[in-house]
């Protein structure tokens, strides 16, 4: 019975850690998205004299992949 146990457990494990990488991987994609999203020009309400500029945080930081481990 411990052996099942044990397997369980490691299952456990191995399950979390595939959420963690695949939330990572979302993170990175999201980071990616918001940089790009702001590269993109913005169409003007017909009063060229206006602008405005809205900076746009998703509240996840970029990572560098160095500080990740």
């Amino acid at each position: 019975m411990l052996v099942r146990l044990d397997h369980v457990a490691r299952f456990i494990v191995n399950a979390n850690h595939s959420i963690v990488r695949a939330a990572a991987k979302l993170r990175v994609v999201n980071c990616v998205a918001d940089r790009v999203w702001l590269a993109i020009p913005q169409p003007t309400n017909g009063n060229l004299s206006e602008i405005r500029s809205t900076p746009r945080s998703s509240g996840i930081a970029c990572i560098p992949n160095e500080q990740r481990r």
